[in-house]
């Protein structure tokens, strides 16, 4: 019997151009390219995306994160994670309760 290819989800990307700013849920990918002009300072997941068990890949576009750092945060601004690498990403992904886990 033939096998019958599944259906992939389109992925949906995000770009963030500020300092701040907020994921929404169903982000696969959030494309940062502010850090040319200073830090990323709060880049918050919104309480949705942990219910949704969302996973997102952060990338900084500019490849000037080593200097101006990308600090993703949940909306009671607890720390995730910081990419602190020119160039560098960050992937995160929700346990699907109350919790971020940093996946690389």
């Amino acid at each position: 019997m033939p096998r019958i290819p599944r259906e992939r989800k389109p992925k949906v990307v995000q770009e963030i151009a500020a300092a701040t700013g907020s994921v929404n849920v169903g982000t696969d990918f959030c494309r940062v390219d502010y850090t040319t002009t200073g830090a990323v300072t709060d880049i918050e997941f919104l309480d949705a995306c942990v219910s949704a068990r969302q996973t997102t890949t952060f990338t900084d576009e500019d490849g000037n994160a080593g200097t101006n750092n990308i600090t993703v945060k949940t909306t009671a601004d607890a720390v995730i994670g910081t990419i602190t690498e020119d160039n560098g990403t960050l992937t995160i992904s929700s346990d699907g309760t109350t919790a971020w886990v940093v996946v690389d």
